[in-house]
């Protein structure tokens, strides 16, 4: 879990690092066993995403006490942070991990510099101060509480002390409800620890002025859409948005460990994964990021539903049926999840600059792919196509109209067919190059033409269109019926007649236009 309401107050990237260090250079038996009950209470105890001998060359506690000063700058932050790692870990500290007074000489700095009124010290001193721990204690009762992050902290060093609760729970409840300050987003990890470590405390409490400490208890084992949403009702009265009400509803539900908890596989935690992405992936309007990470975790946890919702069992058929992607955040939430989601919800209409940004958020192939699929299949008249493809140009560098010279797919031979149809590619032009490089004998042909060659042939096969016929004219009169390896006229002709079945050979065939009659339907002729 990241933290970030704590940066103000702690390095914890620092405290990990340090804490890590320690427990890897332990040598107690039963490391693991206290390591996990420290972590019980501990709200940054985890392991860091880079050790502190990948980060600072730093291989002993005593050496990172002594050193870290050449590497980061000293703040409270620091102090705070290693002061506290030290503390937590006394458990597996041993005492070939310092050399000489390294120890003693932090500690006095850090006091020094904290002072015995900063929490983080009083609860540090706690801790450690084995003789002087009632003292430190009643520091913390009298502690003047302000902020909610504080009075959690203090939870976390004193997790079963009625006098700590019974001085700050109003205060608790006052920083979750109206003139809450804390971002549901960005700090969803705070709601989460503070419902797991109180939810015993509310058992049996009757009274209303911690009504939204046990909303936010319930939250975690109940759809809040439930009843008529009438738990979502009274999350408004304490000022959460239904967004903010739908986002924790599944974080609580997800995240916090209880008894009574949820099943993540059964019906309701995926009603509630639904409520989610029903209220942050629908519209123009965007979000903070967490909400489309807590999104993706959605989609790849309920992917394909334990239990059907109204008999779908992919929860993105369970969307509305009028849903739309609309802006970059939810496309690029959902891109990873295209091969089960329609293909429009994955189209990148260029012609809007609001789309301009995946060309760097994606990789070149995946923007690509999305403009393929984008030019295959939504409709478009020729001068917005044209727009397209300059847009295209403009953003990549590049003409979209070259990737038929360098590979072969299934879905570009619409795209090919689309543009033939447009005007905007000339399959007589390119049959002319072709032409003229067969009779020059060009030594590179069949390399040049090995993909172009096959979206010409898929033209002309079928004679389906107004294009074709005048290319396999002109391909006939230039070629012969022969023509080569790779863009033979009779071979086209036998497929789209299937004249190998009757064993009819192209010299037994007259080739006459007057025989084809062009009907009025559509872009198809009929023979």
């Amino acid at each position: 879990m990241e933290w970030k309401i704590y940066e103000e107050w702690l390095d914890i990237t620092l405290y990990r690092q340090m804490t890590n260090l320690i427990y890897k250079l332990s040598s107690n038996e039963e490391k693991y066993k206290i390591y996990m009950q420290l972590k019980e209470n501990d709200m940054f105890l985890e392991k860091p995403k880079v050790d502190m001998e990948t980060a600072y060359g730093l291989h002993y506690p005593g050496e990172v006490l002594e050193r870290i000063g050449e590497h980061l700058t000293l703040t409270k932050q620091t102090y705070r942070a290693l002061g506290l790692a030290l503390a937590r870990m006394m458990p597996l500290q041993e005492t070939c991990m310092f050399n000489g007074a390294q120890k003693d000489l932090f500690w006095k700095k850090m006091k020094q510099i904290l002072g015995e009124k900063d929490l983080f010290l009083i609860s540090i001193n706690y801790i450690c101060e084995e003789k002087e721990k009632n003292r430190w204690k009643q520091a913390m009762h009298a502690y003047p509480f302000e902020r909610a992050e504080e009075m959690l902290f203090a939870m976390s060093i004193l997790p079963d002390d009625e006098i700590l609760w019974e001085g700050i729970k109003q205060k608790l409840a006052d920083s979750f409800s109206k003139n809450r300050k804390i971002s549901v987003f960005t700090e969803w990890n705070l709601f989460v620890w503070m419902v797991g470590k109180v939810m015993t405390k509310l058992k049996g409490y009757r009274k209303k002025d911690l009504d939204i400490l046990k909303l936010l208890a319930k939250l975690a084992v109940t759809n809040a859409k439930n009843a008529d949403a009438v738990l979502e009702k009274r999350m408004r009265m304490f000022g959460y948005s239904d967004k903010e009400t739908a986002f924790l509803n599944f974080v609580l539900m997800y995240f916090v460990e209880r008894p009574d908890r949820i099943s993540l596989s059964g019906l309701t935690a995926e009603k509630m994964g639904l409520n989610v992405l029903e209220a942050f992936l629908p519209g123009k309007e965007t979000y903070p990021e967490e909400a489309y990470v807590l999104c993706s975790r959605i989609l790849r946890t309920y992917g394909k539903l334990s239990v059907r919702i109204d008999g779908k069992e992919r929860l993105e058929k369970c969307m509305n049926e009028t849903f739309r992607v609309e802006n970059v955040k939810t496309f690029l939430t959902l891109f990873p999840f295209r091969s089960n989601e329609p293909e429009e919800w994955h189209y990148i209409d260029l012609t809007e600059e609001k789309w301009d940004p995946l060309v760097k958020e994606l990789s070149s192939e995946e923007f690509e792919a999305c403009v393929t699929d984008t030019l295959k299949g939504k409709t478009c008249s020729t001068k917005s196509l044209l727009k397209y493809l300059e847009r295209y140009e403009n953003l990549t560098g590049s003409r979209y109209q070259d990737v038929f010279w360098k590979k072969s797919e299934p879905e570009l031979y619409a795209v090919f067919n689309r543009l033939i149809l447009h005007g905007i590619l000339d399959g007589k032009k390119y049959l002319e190059e072709f032409v003229k490089d067969y009779k020059n004998e060009e030594p590179d042909l069949e390399k040049k033409w090995e993909f172009m060659a096959g979206y010409l042939k898929s033209e002309i096969k079928g004679l389906c269109n107004e294009h074709s016929y005048p290319m396999l004219k002109f391909l006939i009169n230039e070629i012969g019926m022969d023509g080569c390896e790779f863009l033979s006229p009779w071979r086209i002709l036998k497929e789209t007649f299937s004249l190998g079945y009757y064993a009819i050979q192209h010299r037994e065939c007259e080739f006459f236009r007057q025989f084809w009659e062009k009907r009025n339907t559509g872009n198809c002729f009929q023979w």
